[in-house]
């Protein structure tokens, strides 16, 4: 059995919240994050994805990502 890193992605909950879509790739560790038809965004489910994720929300979305 392959292991799956989803116990860092609390982010995601927050993004769909706030009316962003998070849907899982085929492989399990891997989420597009987008908004409505906008541009889609590949993240890895572990810890060190955040920071890149907060960065593109922030350039493309103008979105301020508080945790």
């Amino acid at each position: 059995m392959k292991h799956c890193n989803r116990k860092n992605t609390n982010f995601i909950k927050i993004l769909v919240k706030d009316g962003f879509t998070c849907e899982p790739c085929r492989d399990k560790n891997k989420f597009y994050v987008y908004k409505g038809g906008g541009e889609k965004y590949m993240i890895h489910s572990g810890e060190r994805a955040f920071h890149p994720l907060r960065r593109w929300l922030k350039n493309i979305y103008n979105y301020d990502f508080i945790f």
